[in-house]
């Protein structure tokens, strides 16, 4: 097992070819509840949830941008699922998005996500739609930067 992050609530650590993620039952609970629902747009890696605190997930690479019209694109039809669907990330930061085959987005780290009506105040107050473009519009300049 090796220890990725131990955030006090929380722990990551990756083994068997898998990420793992142990957290109290109330951000699991909300985790699983939106990579379900992200999942079947693509948007989420596979995941199961092995036991009431522990989520086994595939590990997700960033893969080479091929083209950064295409990703931007898609951020923001990533987005607009998520509105269509209630649900605001709350941290959609580089850790969080990833760049898979097909320049196409894959978002983690669901824990504290909100429905859009919840009054309760994102980790990060700009908001999704501030974050997704600022989070993306990086990922270009990194990738173009790396060419």
């Amino acid at each position: 097992m090796d220890l990725i992050k131990d955030s006090g609530y929380g722990k990551v650590w990756l083994a068997d070819g898998f990420v793992y993620k142990q957290q109290p039952k109330f951000l699991m609970d909300n985790e699983v509840h939106a990579l379900s629902i992200m999942r079947s747009y693509g948007y989420a890696p596979d995941f199961t949830r092995v036991e009431l605190e522990i989520l086994r997930m595939e590990i997700l690479v960033n893969v080479p941008l091929q083209s950064p019209i295409l990703f931007r694109q898609r951020c923001h039809l990533l987005l607009s699922d998520m509105e269509k669907e209630g649900l605001r990330h709350g941290d959609i930061t580089t850790p969080h998005l990833f760049v898979t085959k097909g320049d196409f987005p894959m978002l983690i780290d669901w824990a504290e996500s909100r429905t859009i009506g919840d009054p309760r105040p994102d980790k990060r107050p700009q908001g999704d739609q501030f974050w997704m473009t600022m989070t993306c519009e990086k990922i270009i300049e990194e990738s173009l930067r790396d060419k």
